[in-house]
């Protein structure tokens, strides 16, 4: 019984580092959603790596492994983010807590977000836009993948109640989706 407890008490543990995601891939939806954000769009006066450019707006490259240049996006300005160590990943990390995070690309990565140096959740980025809103506040991002990221928009804390609702929605539209199959078959 005692090794049973245990086990639950690490299972519980475990599944609670993970955060929920409401991942979101049209832009005036999650915009919808998050109300104001900040955006950050890379345009500088030559290529540079990046450190502590927009600490000004709470967002910081702590590791130099970014770097803002000329590239091909959606919003069309010509300045972009991309990985610049070795294996083309860059780290954003926030002055304090967020939980929303979007970006506009080009092309596709996948970005993982981490509180106080844990991992929450990673997801896979695949549309010209993709934005998330996490039920548990984050100070970094990991982008990989070989990346060009346009711009990034991120925001403070949501209200509990906000993210209940957009989860049950999530959940409602689910399992809409599956009655709609099981009918079709």
């Amino acid at each position: 019984m005692l090794l049973i407890g245990a086990f639950s008490a690490a299972l519980s543990a475990a599944s609670s580092s993970f955060a929920a995601l409401q991942v979101f891939y049209n832009k005036a939806a999650w915009e919808q959603a998050v109300g104001s954000s900040t955006t950050v769009d890379f345009v500088q006066p030559q290529s540079i790596f990046l450190t502590d450019e927009y600490v000004d707006v709470g967002l910081l490259f702590p590791l130099g492994d970014a770097l803002a240049g000329p590239g091909n996006g959606p919003s069309g300005d010509g300045w972009s983010l991309f990985g610049a160590d070795p294996d083309d990943n860059a780290t954003l990390q926030f002055t304090t807590p967020r939980q929303w995070f979007a970006m506009d690309l080009p092309g596709s990565l996948t970005f993982t977000l981490y509180a106080d140096g844990s991992p929450i959740g990673t997801k896979f980025a695949f549309s010209t836009f993709t934005g998330v809103i996490s039920d548990t506040p984050f100070d970094q991002v990991f982008i990989f993948d070989g990346i060009q990221v346009d711009n990034v928009y991120f925001g403070g804390v949501l209200a509990p109640s906000v993210f209940v609702v957009l989860a049950s929605s999530a959940l409602v539209g689910r399992s809409r989706r599956r009655s709609e199959r099981s009918v079709a078959r």
